[in-house]
């Protein structure tokens, strides 16, 4: 499975966050998406939901907690979102939904993802995938937390789903 060495942080203005991300790196997209995770014993499992064609089938596992972590990863694409949500539904149940609107940036081996979240607020969240090693990982996400100014006490050590949940 790929590795993504993640952050993600509370952002205090949203306008302040586009612009430094826009003095650096490439926008990407701005996305809609309702994430759906499912009740599972291990890790997480989520249907990302763009549209009725356009969904992904993501599960992952990490250690949750403050600033940096890693996640292990596999993606599912579908084109057809209804039909797998149903099943998948009746076959393990819903935990939880998160709606979001996420401005998408691109940055050397980095997603930049600049989030309003429906009913959290506004953050930022770093995915550098691992493929040039470790070291490298590190120092790209040291380097993107100092271009952002994100303090320790901004960080966010769980998914958005946790912070949803009742």
């Amino acid at each position: 499975m790929p590795t993504n060495l993640e952050l993600k942080a509370r952002v205090h203005s949203l306008s302040g966050t586009k612009k430094v991300a826009g003095s650096f790196a490439r926008f990407d997209s701005t996305l809609s998406q309702t994430d759906t995770y499912f009740c599972v014993r291990e890790g997480r499992l989520k249907l990302r939901v763009f549209s009725p064609a356009s969904a992904e089938l993501i599960v992952y596992a990490r250690n949750e907690g403050k600033g940096d972590r890693y996640s292990r990863f596999d993606i599912f694409p579908t084109g057809d979102s209804r039909g797998l949500f149903r099943v998948l539904k009746t076959a393990l149940g819903i935990d939880v939904q998160v709606k979001k609107t996420r401005l998408v940036y691109r940055y050397q081996n980095a997603r930049i993802h600049i989030d309003a979240v429906r009913s959290l607020g506004a953050f930022i969240e770093f995915e550098v995938m691992v493929t040039k090693g470790p070291r490298q990982a590190k120092a790209l996400l040291a380097e993107l937390r100092e271009r952002f100014g994100i303090a320790d006490c901004d960080c966010i050590s769980c998914s958005y789903a946790d912070l949803i949940r009742p």
